[in-house]
């Protein structure tokens, strides 16, 4: 026998950790019901495990059982060992396969050469084992043989084990089906002593008592001695008994398969009390009657309060026609003859004496309004054939042409073979109640249609914001699914933005505590970080009970609108303020050089018109980028036709705003000097303008006004504004402009990025 003190101590040492899956929980339930995990001892396990090591011949035998994170012995032969750790079991490997699992050596298996049963003092050298299959498949465990030497089973001895766990399978299932068979007759007589309302008799088919449970002693004053083996009919009354009630419930249940009781009974002290109950016959396994069961319960105070209601159903008969706004009628459908009240008479404009003698129904219908006519007279018909009760709102038109609303009740009244004989009623005018009631569906309407076109969401809750209630738009703005559950800190505080959250949970909680109003928008991030901004609006109103409710709008393109305008309007301030600027040293600097105020005027008027002309120029291209060809040609236009004698050229590029502005303006200073003293002022002058993208370490613009043929230039001795403007360009541009005074003619050179001309 293996001690197992060894595996004690093993056992803290060695992980125990594995993966739970659904199939292992399956097991572990499975064996939980087979009620296989106890340490009790079992003749018939013990003998089949025995069986089993005599037919492999090995030392030592088991039934092992496999839960999700140990497994457990039974019957064990040769091993004193009660559970082990899953991660050591070789039967956890064994379930998953079907037939015989066979290791004839452990030691040469990877999977098990290094297991402690195998490197321990178990000792464990081979193993054999077949599944335990329960009935739905799952697999419990295994029926296993081990031996101390290496050994292989023939075929009849992996016939033989698949043989015993079948055995094995077939105890632990006629043992569960036992168990739970004790368990069904304890919970049904638990059941019998539990219904203490419903007295529950069973009796031979003679009527003679034979079980009598609490119930019945509750309700009837007899207990199961005083009545066991005692007729029935103890408990019937004497007039009952006479009429032979107790046998023809009886003739009723075995005929029909039930016999309905409901009368008056007698108690052990001679009381009666009113029951209401089946009797059913008892049937054997060949389904032959053995007997009845009998189910009864008090009812003696709802009978009585029937009775009690009954008496105030004439007196409110009697209320009914005393009442002014109130009218009644009888129609007895085998005459077709309808009596009805002088108020029942007004509201169809029929003559209350034909009403009192009696006219068709017709008379009446007639006088339903025609679009509701014949779905009256269906409903009619219905309650009639089938229903037997009669409830309808509808419109009646008098002579005079004025339209009410009635509703109508009434119950139809059968004979004895099911044939309809009366059909009493009464009707009220609901007529203020259902222009009520459309006013409110019109408004609705007009409300539903108005938050649609507005887009907006409604939501509500109470004052300390439980119970939520959020409309579809609302749901879709906060980001929640129609049938998300919703409470106040995790579905909306949530998915306010966070660095608005603190703001937007103030002014909620002041609202509601303040009674106050509620104006706020924020930020809203959904489950897909995508950002809104809504706006929320609401009150607290007084009704039945004080409510928070109020809606709330996705005002994300409005505040992406009002973003944009600011920024146009910060631009369009900007620009106006640098065009006045320009403006203001324009006029500034060409009054302090011109010497008569006409020059100052011409000069002033060419050089706002160059401005204009490349405002105009910037406007068409939405003062994102201008053509550099069209600023050329636009500042050079004015030089009239010495135009023609500045030759032009370079490739495409396109300026920025502030770039096309400086350029044009350099332009035409360099072209009114020119014409006044430089080439443009002789016939035989000329300019070369041509500009190029030099690719360096990142690209360079280069441009450069070349003058040709004019007079000797000298470097002048005062500086114009026209010469700091060419000067100041490169620093605009990020770059540098060089203006060279050369006899032969003015060369005005302009290097910079690439990226500072073209980037805004």
């Amino acid at each position: 026998m293996i001690a197992s003190g060894a595996f004690a101590l093993a056992r803290g040492t060695m992980s125990e950790n594995s993966s739970t899956y659904d199939g292992e929980r399956r097991r572990l339930a499975t064996l939980t019901d087979y009620d296989v995990l106890a340490g009790k001892t079992e003749q018939g396990l013990d003998d089949i495990t025995r069986i089993a090591a005599q037919v492999a011949g090995t030392p030592i035998a088991f039934i092992s059982l496999v839960d999700d994170q140990r497994t457990w012995f039974k019957a064990p032969i040769g091993l004193d060992l009660a559970d082990i750790p899953r991660a050591w079991s070789i039967s956890s490997h064994a379930i998953e396969q079907d037939g015989v699992f066979e290791i004839p050596d452990l030691n040469n298996d990877d999977r098990f050469a290094r297991n402690p049963l195998v490197t321990g003092e178990a000792g464990f050298r081979s193993y054999a084992g077949a599944p335990l299959v329960a009935s739905d498949g799952e697999k419990l465990g295994t029926l296993a043989v081990v031996d101390y030497e290496p050994r292989q089973l023939n075929a009849d001895q992996r016939q033989a084990l698949l043989a015993l766990s079948r055995q094995v399978m077939a105890l632990l299932t006629a043992r569960k089906q036992l168990a739970d068979r004790r368990q069904v007759d304890q919970r049904h007589g638990f059941i019998l002593d539990s219904a203490v309302d419903y007295a529950i008799v069973s009796m031979r088919l003679d009527g003679t008592v034979t079980s009598w449970n609490e119930g019945a002693v509750r309700i009837m004053g007899w207990t199961e001695q005083e009545m066991c083996g005692l007729p029935c009919h103890r408990f019937f009354t004497p007039e009952d008994c006479d009429d032979g009630i107790p046998e023809k419930e009886m003739g009723a249940a075995l005929a029909q398969g039930r016999g309905k009781d409901e009368r008056w009974h007698l108690r052990k002290g001679g009381e009666r009390f009113w029951a209401n109950g089946e009797m059913m016959p008892l049937t054997d396994e060949a389904d032959r009657p053995i007997g009845f069961i009998k189910i009864l319960r008090d009812r003696t105070e709802q009978r009585l309060e029937y009775e009690r209601l009954k008496a105030i159903e004439e007196r409110f008969k009697i209320a009914l026609e005393a009442a002014g706004f109130v009218g009644s009628w009888d129609w007895d459908s085998r005459t077709d003859t309808l009596r009805a009240d002088s108020k029942f008479c007004a509201f169809y404009s029929v003559d209350p004496e034909l009403g009192e003698s009696g006219v068709p129904l017709a008379t009446f219908v007639a006088g339903i309004h025609p679009d509701d006519r014949e779905r009256v007279a269906e409903a009619i018909r219905q309650c009639i054939a089938e229903t037997g009760e009669f409830a309808e709102e509808y419109r009646v038109l008098r002579h005079d042409g004025a339209v009410r609303w009635v509703m109508a009740q009434g119950r139809c009244a059968y004979d004895g073979s099911g044939k309809a004989t009366h059909f009493p009623g009464v009707a009220i005018d609901t007529t203020d109640r259902k222009l009520a009631e459309l006013a409110l569906a019109d408004s609705e309407t007009r409300m539903r249609l108005a938050l649609e076109a507005g887009e907006l969401g409604t939501w509500e809750s109470t004052l300390e914001l439980g119970n939520l209630q959020w409309d579809a738009r609302t749901r879709e703005l906060l980001g929640h699914t129609p049938d998300e559950p919703l409470d106040f800190q995790h579905s909306f505080i949530r998915q306010v933005h966070p660095d608005d959250r603190e703001r937007v949970n103030a002014v909620v909680r002041e609202a509601v505590t303040t009674d106050g109003m509620l104006d706020v928008g924020f930020r809203t991030i959904d489950a897909a970080g995508r950002q809104r901004h809504v706006h929320a609006i609401g009150a607290v109103v007084v009704g039945m009970a004080k409510r928070f409710l109020g809606t709330v709008r996705d005002v994300t393109e409005l505040r992406a609108a009002e973003d944009h305008r600011a920024l146009l309007n910060n631009e369009l301030q900007h620009r106006i303020k640098n065009t006045l600027s320009i403006v203001q040293a324009i006029v500034s600097q060409s009054l302090r050089n011109a010497s008569t105020p006409a020059e100052a005027r011409d000069t002033i008027g060419n050089r706002l018109q160059v401005l204009s002309e490349a405002h105009d120029l910037l406007t068409r291209t939405s003062w994102s980028a201008a053509p550099i060809d069209t600023i050329v040609d636009g500042a050079i236009r004015l030089q009239g036709g010495r135009s023609r004698r500045i030759r032009v050229s370079g490739p495409q590029v396109r300026f920025s705003a502030r770039a096309a502005l400086a350029l044009a303006m350099a332009l035409h200073e360099l072209g009114t000097n020119a014409t006044k003293y430089g080439a443009l002022s002789v016939p035989e002058g000329h300019v070369d303008l041509r500009w190029t993208v030099i690719q360096e370490a990142e690209p360079v613009f280069e441009l450069v006004w070349k003058e040709h043929g004019g007079p000797v230039v000298t470097e002048p001795t005062r500086v114009g504004f026209g010469t700091r403007l060419m000067q100041s360009l490169g620093r605009d541009l990020g770059g540098k402009a060089v203006i060279d005074y050369e006899p032969s003619g003015v060369r005005w050179t302009v290097r910079s990025s690439l990226a500072a001309i073209v980037e805004s």
